[in-house]
């Protein structure tokens, strides 16, 4: 019996429109090169895309990572942090993670960052 007869008078198509779309991807982007947006995942597939965005950044420089759009964050993610806020610390610049959600600050807290990364809550 061929499977397609089982969809009867539905098409794939239809089919496939009902299902759930898929999850968030990650977006960066940023107007003045200091302050990122983040948005979507932060997961494996995202981390990689924000690295090359925060690349570019000067050591020396002041960055605001905005995080109010961010819907998922893993370990990835937080490696990304983690390395952004050692090379900016060590040439003279500093990482701000603006608007974290629950999510960010329970990771933060559990991997014992919280305090060490600066966070602000403002909107």
């Amino acid at each position: 019996m061929n499977p397609l007869t089982l969809l009867g008078d539905s098409s794939l198509l239809d089919i496939l429109s009902t299902m759930p779309e898929a999850p968030e991807r990650l977006t960066v982007s940023t107007d003045d090169g200091l302050v990122f947006a983040v948005a979507g995942e932060l997961d494996a597939h995202g981390a990689p895309d924000l690295a090359e965005a925060l690349s570019g950044v000067d050591a020396a420089a002041d960055v605001v990572l905005d995080l109010g759009e961010l819907t998922f964050m893993d370990s990835s993610g937080l490696r990304v942090i983690i390395s952004t806020n050692g090379k900016l610390s060590s040439g003279g610049g500093s990482l701000v993670l603006r608007r974290p959600g629950r999510t960010v600050q329970r990771i933060l807290s559990i991997s014992g960052l919280e305090g060490h990364i600066a966070v602000d809550d403002a909107i």
